[in-house]
């Protein structure tokens, strides 16, 4: 498995983009990795593991938990040739499926999950042949 270090889980040589804690188990951490895909600790930190299988982009830039239930995860990405998306995995990261359809502008920068509304906003920027970007908003279950 990956080594952890401080600041770069997974020693990846780009840089985190997103961590996210499992509010029902605060050892469980999820970060997003600028080059390599996203990575999972059980331990606080002190290992990492990859698990990026069904994410069809290199660059894993935002992620979100969904508190009901926290095994659901969200991530939203971009691929260097061109398009990204946003994923979801509802088996805590072991295997994700892409919920972009409907986004106009795929490269996404950045997830927040509201919980009150339960709205999942998807903050995306032009790329390629797309054209605009901005904040899209989905209802999740």
């Amino acid at each position: 498995p990956p080594v952890a270090s401080p600041s770069r889980p997974a020693r990846s040589t780009s840089p985190n983009r997103a961590i996210v804690v499992d509010p029902t188990k605060p050892r469980v951490l999820y970060a997003a990795l600028d080059a390599g895909g996203r990575v999972q600790s059980v331990d606080s930190g002190a290992t990492w593991t990859r698990s990026s299988q069904g994410i069809a982009a290199t660059s894993i830039l935002g992620l979100a938990l969904d508190r009901r239930p926290p095994s659901t995860l969200y991530a939203g990405g971009l691929h260097p040739r061109g398009g990204g998306g946003v994923w979801r995995s509802t088996d805590a990261g072991r295997s994700w499926i892409d919920v972009t359809a409907g986004m106009t502008t795929t490269w996404t920068a950045a997830l927040a999950l509201a919980p009150g509304d339960r709205t999942l906003y998807a903050d995306t920027t032009a790329y390629g042949r797309e054209s605009g970007g901005g904040v899209f908003t989905r209802r999740v279950r």
